[in-house]
């Protein structure tokens, strides 16, 4: 499991968190209100070496999280939400590779 400690991450939709690891890979995890603790937990999904894997399923559950909530009801706002959070993605990404090894801000 990684250290969070030695994080670097960027918060992505008010829900996602993408971290960059210090060994190169990077992290996804889920932002959760901690109901004990009375504030947030990261929740990690998944580990990845491989950013075009880590972009695509964070669009992806972004997408379903969105059509789950009711967020998008046409296909042109289905589209333009991915193209969106795919965007937000990939700059978060990109700002993780710009400020190794500090904490970053919300995207």
């Amino acid at each position: 499991m990684p250290d969070n400690d030695h994080v670097s991450s960027v918060i992505i939709n008010k829900w996602l968190v993408i971290g960059a690891l210090p060994n190169g890979d990077y992290q996804l995890a889920e932002l959760r209100h901690d109901k004990q603790a009375e504030g947030f937990a990261q929740i990690v999904i998944a580990i990845y070496q491989n950013e075009l894997n880590l972009i695509s399923d964070s669009v992806n559950l972004l997408v379903k999280r969105a059509v789950f909530c009711r967020d998008v009801s046409t296909n042109e706002e289905l589209a333009t939400l991915t193209a969106e959070f795919t965007r937000n993605c990939i700059d978060g990404v990109a700002m993780l590779k710009n400020k190794e090894g500090e904490n970053v801000n919300s995207y």
